[in-house]
């Protein structure tokens, strides 16, 4: 069984109300990979530690606030 006639298949079997997503999902992914490929080719190069040094947590990060020592 080729790959359309499962799909053929799996929508013959889907309740009348889940077809307008199966439609619009198609639509969907028809029209995706082009869009990835092309976001994916004029994304910047991204390199790790890029940010290092440029955010910082508070000294108190890990502590409980005095509001929530109640409920705990």
């Amino acid at each position: 069984m080729t790959l359309q006639q499962q799909a053929i298949q799996a929508v013959q079997i889907l309740p009348e109300s889940k077809l307008p997503s199966l439609i619009q999902f198609a639509r969907f992914l028809k029209d995706t990979p082009d869009k990835i490929t092309e976001e994916i080719a004029s994304a910047p190069n991204r390199k790790f530690g890029r940010l290092k040094g440029k955010i910082r947590m508070a000294d108190d990060f890990n502590e409980t606030p005095a509001e929530f020592k109640e409920y705990i």
